[in-house]
């Protein structure tokens, strides 16, 4: 197989720093200072703890990256498992992980040069994404939609409910009871998981191209609009989860997330 250069441009900061382009007077001095070269198929997500980046890397699993020097980053430690590492989000001493041909998976992260599995939960689906919220992960599962796992107990997690969605779950953000779901071929889902054992559409805003990204900041979701070439960042009013209102989009270049 071919070499690849990885240059960890991270997914959530790209996604991050796409919303604050809208509002940012002074976003032309955005410089790279540090990345890694390695052998990993791709870098599909991150999430950053301290001087640690967490960063799911397809077929090479899980990578563990110190980045407390920015100009040398360097791996400390890797959990590699046969499947594709979508996902991961990060919460105490713990790493969730989700992929197709793994579910998700639990991943003690106290020692980070030797992460351990400690617990894992099959899902049909080819799990895309996920969030953890309140004791529960919830896992953008693909064609077989949102995925809500119980994580009280590390070492035995468990499905609680589950709603499919009519295309394929990509990614999901959930906050103050409700889950926001970007679907491939409807939008942007709102379901009310204040039940995570009966999850309930409530809401939806319609994107044409279908959505992969999701990112909530106050009453405000920012969804990436799905397509082949640069998407269009929609910024959408869930003040009223049952009734979505899209307020504002910008043609976003590089941003394509398919």
């Amino acid at each position: 197989m071919k070499r690849n250069l990885i240059i960890i441009v991270l997914v959530g900061v790209v996604l991050f720093t796409a919303v604050h382009l809208l509002f940012a007077q002074d976003h032309v001095n955005v410089e790279q200072v540090g990345k890694l070269y390695n052998f990993w198929g791709y870098a599909r997500d991150v999430k950053v703890v301290d001087t640690l980046a967490y960063v799911a890397t397809g077929r090479s699993g899980l990578q563990i990256v110190d980045i407390s020097d920015p100009e040398n980053l360097k791996v400390v430690g890797f959990w590699d498992d046969p499947g594709y590492a979508n996902g991961v989000f990060v919460l105490d001493e713990y790493a969730y992980v989700v992929g197709g041909g793994i579910g998700l998976c639990v991943i003690d992260i106290s020692e980070p040069e030797n992460p351990s599995e400690v617990g894992s939960c099959d899902t049909p689906g080819g799990a895309n994404n996920l969030t953890v919220s309140g004791g529960y992960a919830y896992v953008a599962d693909g064609r077989d939609g949102l995925r809500i796992i119980d994580i009280s107990e590390p070492d035995d997690p468990n499905e609680v409910g589950s709603l499919d969605t009519e295309g394929s779950a990509y990614d999901v953000a959930v906050n103050d009871g409700y889950a926001y779901v970007a679907d491939s071929q409807i939008g942007l889902l709102v379901l009310d998981v204040s039940d995570p054992e009966d999850p309930e559409e409530i809401g939806l805003y319609e994107v044409e191209e279908g959505a992969s990204r999701v990112f909530l900041l106050g009453d405000m979701a920012y969804v990436i609009e799905r397509g082949w070439g640069p998407g269009n960042l929609l910024v959408i009013d869930i003040s009223n989860p049952e009734n979505p209102e899209e307020i504002g989009r910008s043609e976003c270049e590089g941003l394509d997330f398919s």
